[in-house]
């Protein structure tokens, strides 16, 4: 074992998947192989007494350093040792947009692979979208590795200087770790990302200075309702006459918003475009099509969570006879039942869908490992919270969902359905409030010929 001490230094910087890995042998094949990627393996690829190159894919979640793939591939990067004028251009380039010299730099067959390392460690998500376009614009350098997207384990003896030369490399422990708000800016801070969420939205829920918020017309028909299907079929008919050359923003932005808010996930939203354009021969530019999907995930990502009904899920309960007795159970024990009262019991009736949609939206985040990271890295301890059974419920979204909710809560609280966690919310760390959701205190059963839940 020649490079035992870097092979452990490596995996406790980059934390690689262990489970997934790439390997190129002499001749030139790649190979991707989904098992364990064993230490002496790694020990023989650093000190060259293998017969491969091995390549790792990024940990899930999160990370603690950025790292960046610069490339000559007109002049193959180095010639007799050192490094072609292009290389230097590019990787000067790259330092320049960084703002902060490379924690690291190490040369590859056709250029450089810079890493920075930082503290603490940021999501993978929000690493991508901070630094991706940054770099990745112009096609200047390449952010990797990614969870799909391997980069060549770094060897020691291929380490250079911050002048592209080769030097003996002094090890992961001695490398500078920059704060993060230093390397990236105090806008990616937690706090930052939070005021960020909370300041107002435009018309298109874009933000008000966006240019996709000054695009929306001022006329359009209801974006949201108690009917995600039907609110979709007439958004698209409105919108969809209207699409034409050269003012193709001016359908796509409610269009984006009609999908968000009424529960469509962003391939089901690049489907319905792309079959829009496909049924409009009025329609001849390409200009649409290209970057459709990227554009769709930025502009989802902009609106945030939507603070009306989660569409899909909201449609969906409405047909879950499991949910519909357990809401109609809740709404009689409270004594909304009685004549006189049907607008108490519908208010109650569609704060409860919400809630239960809302349920829903959330555990499926908890099985999505990157953007879960994301969520807990913008609201500390969450996903500690939720493992535990408490489930965040801030006001901007009871807001949205009923501004006089105070009512419905309090009776949620005294009925049992929400029970408020030990964690004290607080401004100053983001952290709302957080309640246990009993909707499983009951159980079903046949009465007089119908389904109802009665308490467990």
């Amino acid at each position: 074992m020649k490079a035992m001490r870097e092979v452990y230094d490596f995996l406790a910087a980059f934390r690689p998947r262990k489970d997934k890995y790439r390997t190129k042998d002499t001749s030139g094949n790649v190979r991707t192989i989904k098992s364990y990627l064993p230490d002496d393996e790694i020990d023989d690829h650093m000190a060259r007494t293998g017969y491969q190159t091995i390549s790792f894919f990024a940990g899930a979640g999160e990370r603690s350093y950025l790292g960046i793939d610069i490339d000559d591939h007109d002049e193959g990067g180095w010639i007799r040792g050192s490094p072609t004028p292009k290389l230097v251009e590019k990787y000067n380039e790259v330092v320049r947009r960084i703002g902060k010299a490379p924690s690291a730099n190490f040369a590859s067959s056709r250029g450089v692979h810079a890493f920075w390392f930082f503290r603490p460690r940021l999501p993978n998500r929000l690493l991508k979208k901070v630094i991706g376009e940054k770099i990745e614009k112009g096609k200047l350098a390449e952010v990797l590795p990614t969870a799909s997207c391997a980069l060549a384990i770094p060897r020691p003896d291929e380490y250079l200087d911050s002048e592209l030369k080769r030097q003996t490399f002094p090890g992961y422990v001695t490398l500078v770790r920059y704060p993060v708000a230093e390397l990236f800016g105090k806008e990616i801070m937690p706090e930052a990302l939070r005021a960020k969420e909370k300041k107002g939205k435009g018309a298109a829920g874009l933000g008000k200075g966006s240019k996709v918020a000054k695009t929306l017309p001022s006329a359009e028909p209801p974006r949201k309702g108690t009917n995600p299907e039907k609110n979709i079929e007439a958004a698209e008919a409105f919108w969809g006459v209207q699409l034409r050359d050269h003012h193709s923003n001016d359908v796509y932005v409610p269009l984006v918003v009609a999908y968000k808010v009424n529960g469509l996930t962003t391939a089901q939203a690049f489907d319905r475009i792309i079959a829009l354009i496909d049924r409009t021969p009025s329609y001849t530019s390409g200009n649409l099509r290209i970057g459709l999907m990227t554009r769709i995930e930025g502009s989802y990502d902009k609106l945030g969570a939507s603070k009306s009904i989660m569409g899909s899920e909201h449609a969906a309960l409405r047909k879950d006879a499991y949910a519909m007795a357990f809401i109609d159970h809740v709404v009689d024990e409270v004594g909304l039942k009685a004549k006189g009262k049907t607008r108490g019991r519908q208010s109650l009736e569609e704060f409860l869908l919400n809630i239960l949609s809302w349920k829903i939206s959330l555990d499926r985040l908890m099985k999505d490992t990157e953007k879960l990271a994301e969520y807990d890295y913008k609201h500390p301890k969450s996903e500690r919270f939720m493992k535990e059974g408490y489930y965040p419920l801030p006001y901007t979204l009871l807001h949205g969902w009923n501004a006089h909710y105070n009512k419905n809560l309090a009776l949620l609280k005294k009925f049992g359905v929400l029970v408020e966690s030990p964690y004290n919310y607080t401004t100053t760390g983001g952290r709302c409030k957080y309640y246990g959701l009993n909707f499983t205190e009951c159980r079903l059963v046949h009465w007089d010929g119908s389904l109802r839940a009665i308490a467990s």
